[in-house]
Formats: C-alpha cells, structure tokens, sequence
C-alpha cells in the first residue's frame, strides 16, 4: 500500500502511479491464473 500512500501524497502522479499500480495487478493476477491453469 505504499505506493498508493506515495501517488496520493504527490497530486501530479496520482493517476500515472493508480494507472501502474493496477496494471501490475492485473498482470500478477492474470500470471498467477495462467499457471495455476497449465500447471
């Protein structure tokens, strides 16, 4: 959660930083379901 903490403090990279955050997400999520799939 630090780098929300981090994005919010800092208003100009707020959205860049929330855009990073969940794509990073989505790729962790999406890695973790595909190989829990395959394997």
């Amino acid at each position: 959660m630090s780098l929300l903490g981090t994005a919010k403090a800092h208003g100009s990279i707020t959205l860049p930083g929330t855009l990073v955050v969940t794509v990073t997400a989505l790729v962790l999520t999406a890695t973790v379901i595909i190989v829990v799939l395959v394997f």
